[in-house]
């Protein structure tokens, strides 16, 4: 029995002195898995917020390729719209420049008119006697310019001067060099046509738009010019119209209607068609629309130009962030792969430790067992050793 206890009680320090190693190691263990745990718990959080920031870059990428690819398109249709802008100016820009060499060279005009202005041109000291043909002199209304070319005829070519002696000069000029005959208007020298009483009754009738020389433009020292040859030119919508003033007032004025049908002084009347392409007021007309339009045009032109060059410039801005974002993109891709693999090594070192706190627990456990069954031992070695000693102690009295 003696050796028995001993065993037992030598068993029973070593289930002691282990259980307390491994309570030791068991909280070493569980403090260690803690921190650990909270080191996952972090890095799961940089793991998630990485591939949060990757993948919204990834999504950023895409949108811009959207983007880009939007305005490469709205680059390409401004500019098709640009280029039929620009072909649309040079045509207008092109028309004009026919016009004004028409003009330039009096295109339409008598040869005498032509040297006459020919002169004048190479000439800066006659160039300030002679002020231009009548046609130059006057601005129309695109409306009236049919009209306004029938009513004075040839006379839109006469040739305004400053004075009776320039006109001599000019005169003279001609004979002597064989140019033919021009008509010559000196300031000086002519005047205009007094107002007669019937105006204000002709103004008042049916389908009248009023006199020539008050429905165009010119300066005022042209007036006497304009009175003498327009003063007394009725214009009217249509040709009933023309007719019914005529009938009324035919001896003394002529009538004009805006298709350029004339009711004569005397009762004839001419019309008919008229060739635009020679028609000097009309080429004038022409030129003053094409002068806004060229204006209108221009800024269109120039207005597509810069929503072009808007566009090309957002487009250059996105692809340039493309790039920087595309760059982005593969680094924060690998960083979202090193947290994650990062995550996993500390994933399996917290789940190692938990398997060897669990062995340690396990082992504990065992240890406890063993040391209870040792005290219990113990316990019952006691009880067995006092029964006899007991005995013994009865048998020594009774002996």
């Amino acid at each position: 029995l003696k050796t028995q206890n001993e065993r037992a009680l030598t068993a029973l320090e070593f289930d002691r002195s282990r259980q307390e190693g491994l309570s030791e190691q068991e909280q070493a263990l569980s403090a260690e898995l803690e921190t650990l745990s909270g080191e996952v718990a972090a890095k799961e959080a940089d793991c998630a917020a990485a591939e949060k920031e990757w993948k919204d870059l990834g999504a950023r990428i895409s949108a811009l390729n959207t983007e880009i690819n939007d305005l490469r398109q709205n680059v390409r249709e401004k500019q098709q719209e640009l280029a039929a802008k620009v072909d649309a100016l040079r045509e207008t820009q092109n028309r004009v420049k026919g016009l004004n060499d028409l003009e330039k060279d009096y295109e339409g005009f008598s040869g005498s008119v032509k040297s006459v202005m020919s002169r004048r041109a190479a000439e800066p000291a006659l160039a300030r006697k002679v002020r231009g043909t009548v046609a130059d002199l006057i601005s129309v209304p695109a409306k009236l310019s049919v009209a306004m070319e029938i009513a004075p005829g040839a006379n839109l070519q006469n040739v305004v001067t400053e004075d009776e002696a320039t006109a001599k000069e000019l005169i003279e000029f001609l004979r002597k060099e064989q140019k033919g005959r021009a008509t010559f208007m000196p300031l000086d020298r002519v005047t205009g046509r007094e107002d007669r009483p019937e105006k204000k009754a002709v103004k008042k009738m049916s389908g009248v738009l009023g006199y020539a020389d008050a429905l165009i433009g010119y300066g005022s020292e042209y007036s006497e010019i304009v009175s003498r040859l327009l003063g007394n030119v009725a214009v009217t919508e249509d040709f009933d119209s023309a007719s019914a003033v005529a009938r009324a007032y035919g001896s003394d004025l002529r009538v004009v209607t805006l298709k350029g049908d004339i009711f004569n002084i005397g009762g004839s009347i001419t019309g008919g068609s008229t060739m635009k392409a020679g028609n000097i007021l009309s080429r004038k007309s022409e030129l003053d629309g094409l002068a806004g339009l060229l204006e209108q045009q221009q800024k269109e032109a120039d207005a597509a130009k810069a929503d072009a060059d808007a566009l090309t410039a957002a487009r250059q801005a996105k692809n340039a962030e493309l790039e920087e974002k595309s760059a982005a993109y593969d680094e924060k891709r690998q960083a979202a792969q090193e947290q994650k693999n990062a995550l996993t090594a500390l994933t399996v070192r917290r789940d190692e430790l938990a398997g060897r706190l669990g062995v340690t627990r396990e082992s504990a456990e065992t240890s406890s067992r063993s040391r209870k069954e040792h005290e219990d031992f113990l316990a019952s070695f006691a009880e067995r050793l006092a029964a006899q000693q007991q005995a013994e102690e009865k048998a020594a009295e009774a002996a």
